[in-house]
């Protein structure tokens, strides 16, 4: 038996700034994103930030803040007409952007509390997933019945045991609490024990930093995360074995991980049903008739709240990421901005990276450039709110090997790759809205023979072609082939043909060409995507598909470019769950090949 929790820190950032400052502790407050027109300046963490005249957007809200109206994405100004004596703490700035370290730091200390005593996995900046299996069978074995009891008895909701309001079931949860030892079952017994060891690990946290979070605490991931936001905040909720069904009966299809997108719409759309319940009571055969056999299998075992999904013992992330947004008329359009502000990018990439690099032992080796654009009508002069409504908006990313050198020398490289797409596209008008930076690929320095390895001075030197790539060629490199929809990728000729490159909606894949597609001419035909490996100067690094990326870290993303990957990665897991059925005609696969996310192009004017 598994025991498996989510936690979810409350209010995350309203507590940090609450334990940086605790005469905000108790009344309404909210944390606010920097203005970023204008003369941005530099606000560290230990200058006052409080900043009560200020009309940022909110970015979190205490809970005091909640109870009067107050919302995220509020202006500051609106939320005072809710909420007069509202605290608003504008986040640090650093590199004229975002200084999200505060809360990272803060972040790790706890990801630390919660590995003392659990596997600990951290989903997000103010999630984790625990383990807590081993602890609780010590527990078990060394404590008695009554002792757990007691303890769970005082900190741990029950869900599962009856519908009804909150009130009807924590009633409900304090019987279940007070039954006989006889009838407990030794599962429910390991559900107490773990309840136990999660209230002692969140009471750790309190006491030692003064954070409150809640947790959801079940047998799988699937179960805890749908359980931890029930109570809040500060408080915790069990799942028992026997309530499942209950829990899961008349919740929508698309509150439930896995049937959020495509796959769901369509489980509705083919039953005509809406709940998890009527989902659960299809004969498989029925399933399996519609959607073939592995996607059958697949919404059984969801329909019953069944995954098998481990909690992988992380605290560090599997990428470390950096980003800046330019929004309408602040777009850049010249390369020596895009230089300026990749010096700020490297900048803060690098000073995180050596963190990383003293707690961790570990060097990152790849360099993933993030470039968010708008293409204009032939001849206008983008320089109207008309033309960014009618311009198309577009996300591209392009990989390299990263070079440890200092941030002059990653600012370099990473400008270089944008200066070659702007220059095959300098026959179009296009502004670029957004620069990201990540940095992935990590080798572990424990043990290593020699560090020199990691800081070889190899140039960023990513070849380019617009050779067409035919399907077979791509199979023949072992690489895996998307079909898409025309005008979506870009490829181009560089100075140094010789390596195949294809832009990916969000993703890019470089590698040798093969013979086929040597000798094949330049074409405007439909191009598959590449996905494979990178061959930098003889060397080979993994960058990233969409769907690996480390959630976690487009937390540190400006809100609209986390939008946009977010949509991205959505839409290709949902054309993965599509085609695991059976019998999907290739050409409806071609059609919903990953296309970019129709972002309003509105984003750009928010202030």
């Amino acid at each position: 038996m598994r025991l498996v929790v989510h936690v979810d820190l409350d209010c995350f950032y309203v507590q940090v700034e609450q334990a940086r400052r605790p005469e905000l502790r108790g009344v309404p407050c909210a944390v606010m994103q920097y203005n970023p027109f204008g003369d941005v300046q530099d606000l560290r963490p230990d200058e006052d930030r409080l900043l009560n005249r200020s009309n940022g957007s909110l970015i979190a809200v205490g809970y005091e803040a909640r109870a009067c109206g107050v919302t995220r994405n509020m202006r500051a100004q609106e939320a005072r007409k809710l909420c007069p004596e509202l605290q608003t703490v504008q986040v640090p700035v650093r590199h004229q952007k975002a200084d999200l370290s505060p809360y990272r730091e803060a972040s790790a200390k706890i990801m630390e509390i919660f590995a003392r005593n659990a596997v600990c996995e951290r989903a997000s900046i103010d999630e984790a997933y625990l383990d807590v299996t081993e602890a609780a069978y010590e527990m078990r074995r060394t404590w008695a019945v009554e002792n757990v009891k007691d303890e769970g008895m005082k900190s741990t909701n029950v869900v599962g045991l009856v519908e009804g309001s909150q009130e009807e079931m924590k009633q409900e949860a304090k019987r279940w609490w007070e039954r006989v030892e006889d009838i407990w079952t030794e599962n429910e017994i390991m559900l107490a024990c773990g309840a136990a060891v999660v209230a002692k690990l969140r009471q750790d946290v309190f006491e030692e930093l003064g954070f409150t979070c809640s947790a959801g605490i079940s047998t799988n991931k699937l179960l805890s995360k749908l359980v931890s936001g029930m109570y809040k905040p500060n408080q915790q909720t069990l799942v028992i074995d026997s309530g499942v069904s209950l829990i899961l009966n008349n919740l929508p299809i698309n509150k439930l991980r896995g049937l959020g997108m495509k796959l769901g719409a369509s489980v509705r759309e083919y039953f005509q049903i809406d709940t998890v319940g009527e989902l659960a009571a299809i004969p498989e055969s029925t399933l399996t008739n519609a959607f073939g056999s592995s996607t059958a299998e697949y919404l059984i075992r969801l329909s019953r709240g069944m995954d098998d999904d481990p909690v992988r013992p992380r605290q560090a992330v599997k990428q470390i990421v950096t980003g800046k947004n330019f929004r309408g008329l602040h777009s850049l359009g010249d390369i020596e901005s895009v230089m300026k502000w990749m010096l700020e990018l490297s900048s803060e990439l690098v000073d995180r990276l050596e963190v990383d690099r003293a707690e961790h032992h570990r060097m990152a080796t790849g360099l993933t450039v993030g470039i968010g654009h708008i293409f204009f009508e032939s001849g206008s002069s983008a320089q109207s709110t008309q033309q960014w409504t009618l311009g198309l908006k577009r996300y591209i990313t392009r990989a390299c090997q990263l070079r440890h050198a200092g941030p002059d020398v990653v600012a370099k490289d990473a400008t270089g790759v944008v200066k070659r797409w702007a220059d095959q596209n300098k026959t179009r008008t296009f502004r670029i809205t957004s620069l990201y930076l990540m940095a992935g690929g990590f080798k572990d320095l424990k043990g290593a023979t020699s560090i020199s390895n990691f800081f070889k001075s190899a140039p960023c030197d990513v070849q380019e072609s617009h050779h067409a790539v035919t399907q077979n060629a791509l199979r023949g490199a072992g690489l895996e082939y998307d079909a898409y929809e025309e005008g979506d990728v870009h490829l181009f000729q560089h100075k140094n043909p010789g390596a195949q490159q294809c832009d990916v909606r969000g993703h890019e894949g470089m590698a040798p060409p093969s013979s086929a597609a040597e000798k094949s001419p330049p074409s405007h035909e439909k191009t598959p995507h590449i996905r494979g490996t990178n061959a930098v100067h003889g060397e080979t690094f993994k960058f990233y598909r969409l769907e690996e990326i480390d959630k976690s870290v487009l937390d540190e993303l400006p809100e609209e470019v986390k939008s946009e990957v977010l949509q991205i990665m959505k839409r290709k897991e949902m054309v993965r769950d599509h085609n695991t059925a059976p019998g999907v005609h290739q050409a409806k696969r071609k059609r919903l090949a990953v296309k970019p996310p129709k972002a309003s192009i509105q984003s750009f004017f928010r202030r």
